[in-house]
């Protein structure tokens, strides 16, 4: 009697199908432990910029003190304000900007800012307007520098300064009047030139004029070759006293042909 030998299962299919869902299982975990790690990765970092911002903004962290150096004529409280720093958190204080403010003081004429983390202070380095002349105001006196912009104002007449005459000051702290700045130039600097010292500035028709401390009117017209005009200036005044001249004018407007009235 013969024996019948069974035939051997298939089980190709199935054991395919076993694999495919244990690969897919395993892609699956994997992503999910991905998933898990971003996640991880982004609430610590969250946290860490969330610890960052709250040291910054914290009272150690923050601007203790405004520091104001180079100050005479303003007051270094009123710069202070205007800088609006203190209390402020130190990394967020943008000094280019703080010096712009402190700039928009009329007395200001440069500032420069930085920050001192160790001392937790702002210092602030101004460069105050130097005035030159000045132009009376009803009774009182307004100083005026280079650049014509009303400085400050006075009771008494500044006797170091050289008066301007006419309607050409501004009319208060803060203004600017170009000729004013032009006429106070010219005296200052014709006064490294000149024999004698200038008691006023002005500026009319035929530009700037400059009067001399003996009453002789300096016609100077514009500031361009200021030098050239000082030194035609300087000649004519050495050629006066020379030949005993009574000066009443001298025209230096053209340096190279300078007029006189004697």
């Amino acid at each position: 009697m013969k024996t019948r030998r069974k035939a051997p299962r298939d089980d190709g299919p199935a054991k395919a199908d076993a694999k495919i869902a244990e690969r897919r299982a395993s892609v699956e975990r994997r992503r999910r432990q991905m998933r898990w790690r971003t996640i991880r990765r982004v609430v610590l970092a969250v946290l860490v910029l969330a610890g960052t911002v709250a040291l910054l903004l914290s009272p150690p962290l923050r601007v203790a003190s405004v520091r104001v150096q180079g100050v005479a004529m303003v007051e270094a409280d009123d710069i202070a304000a205007l800088a609006d720093a203190e209390g402020r958190p130190l990394v967020f204080v943008d000094t280019p900007e703080v010096a712009a403010r402190v700039r928009s003081s009329p007395l200001v004429l440069d500032a420069r800012v930085r920050a001192d983390y160790l001392r937790r202070t702002v210092v602030i380095d101004v460069v105050e307007r130097t005035p030159i002349a000045y132009v009376e105001q009803a009774g009182s006196f307004l100083l005026v520098d280079r650049d014509g912009v009303g400085v400050a104002m006075t009771e008494t007449a500044p006797a170091t300064m050289f008066y301007l005459t006419g309607a050409i000051g501004p009319q208060k702290v803060g203004d600017t009047n170009e000729k004013a700045g032009w006429a106070g130039m010219a005296a200052e600097e014709f006064s490294r030139w000149s024999k004698h010292a200038f008691q006023s500035a002005g500026y009319g028709e035929r530009g700037i004029f400059l009067v001399t401390t003996d009453g002789v009117m300096v016609y100077v017209g514009s500031v361009d070759r200021i030098e050239e005009k000082g030194r035609a200036l300087r000649a004519v005044q050495a050629k006066a006293e020379a030949e005993r001249w009574n000066l009443r004018y001298v025209d230096v407007t053209t340096p190279e042909n300078p007029a006189v009235s004697k």
